[in-house]
């Protein structure tokens, strides 16, 4: 692809950069460097954006309690013959005490107890937030996590903080620590578009990010004007994580939000690049944008392998608008 960079110069803002891709103009907001955190009482300054931070830490630890669902049920997926098919949301209550925003994690300390008779100490794992800012709830007294059970199976290891969460019944404490991260929270932008890619559990942000956005955060009076776009992949239709929500928000609102998703292990194996691949054109343009995100969330191979689909549709210029995209705070991803 041939691109012609431009200058700043008259009639262009001296924070701006422009390239002419494909036929569209498109013009760069180029932003200082982050700005430096700032500490005050378990707040941060960020970017301008004042955001809680390990408000509780390991040594100070909250402890939450597991209270009934309210939105979704405990078991989130069917059995598929797989040993760990089983993905929960669980639902703790922090009353009103833990001040989280979308994108961000907790710690959860895993304690000795009838249920880990293994552990000999408290272990420690974080895990995204799966709630928005009000909670399922809707009312901030509660935060929801997207827990998929390791069960182990033929001699496989079994996950101590995954069945310890999927384990616990209402009433249950869990010692909690956090809130943390600031790579995945939505822009302050209402107009912006929002590329989300998630494979597993790696929806958990993007849920609580698309609660805020079309259901919970209008209750402000907030308005998201912009494009929210969720690629999902699971291994099998029965482990279509938050499904009923998507679609929900897919027909109520079909100008603001799409959702594309993928199976691999059923019938015809189609992964989310699959899906990314059918849209590239679109995509590449919707990249191309001064106040589009990409968000990536899953596992480690995820951000791999979506980069390097974006360097073929864009042929071959897409790391270097990625840099830019990292500079500008606007690619945002966080994989185990």
């Amino acid at each position: 692809m041939a691109c012609k960079r431009f200058t700043a110069g008259a009639g262009w803002p001296d924070w701006t950069k422009a390239t002419v891709a494909f036929g569209y103009l498109v013009v760069i907001q180029v932003l200082p460097p982050p700005t430096t955190f700032a500490v005050e009482n378990g707040w941060r300054m960020y970017s301008g954006r004042r955001i809680p931070w390990n408000l509780f830490s390991p040594k100070v630890p909250f402890q939450a309690t597991v209270v009934p669902n309210q939105a979704q049920p405990h078991t989130l997926t069917r059995p598929n013959g797989a040993a760990d098919w089983e993905t929960c949301h669980i639902t703790l209550s922090h009353h009103g005490k833990v001040p989280f925003l979308e994108g961000q994690s907790i710690g959860v300390m895993a304690t000795p107890s009838s249920t880990t008779p293994t552990l000999s100490k408290a272990k420690l794992r974080l895990y995204s937030i799966a709630s928005s800012r009000l909670g399922d709830d809707g009312r901030g007294k509660t935060l929801s996590l997207c827990v998929k059970r390791v069960a182990g199976g033929e001699g496989g290891l079994r996950g101590v903080c995954s069945n310890y969460l999927c384990d616990a019944k209402a009433g249950d404490k869990i010692t909690i620590t956090g809130p943390t991260g600031k790579d995945m929270l939505l822009p302050d932008d209402l107009n912006s578009t929002l590329i989300m890619v998630a494979t597993g559990t790696g929806v958990a942000p993007f849920r609580a990010h698309l609660r805020w956005l079309f259901h919970d955060g209008r209750t402000d009076g907030s308005k998201f004007t912009g494009l929210a776009w969720l690629f999902l992949g699971v291994p099998h239709g029965s482990s279509l994580l938050y499904d009923d929500e998507h679609q929900a928000y897919k027909a109520q609102f079909p100008d603001r939000f799409r959702y594309s998703y993928a199976t691999s292990r059923q019938g015809e194996k189609e992964y989310v690049q699959t899906r990314m691949m059918e849209h590239g054109d679109e995509l590449w343009q919707l990249l191309q944008l001064p106040n589009t995100h990409l968000y990536i969330c899953g596992l480690k191979d995820l951000e791999r392998s979506v980069n390097e689909l974006l360097e073929s549709i864009a042929g071959g210029t897409w790391n270097g608008m990625r840099r830019v995209m990292q500079q500008q705070q606007r690619y945002h991803c966080e994989v185990f």
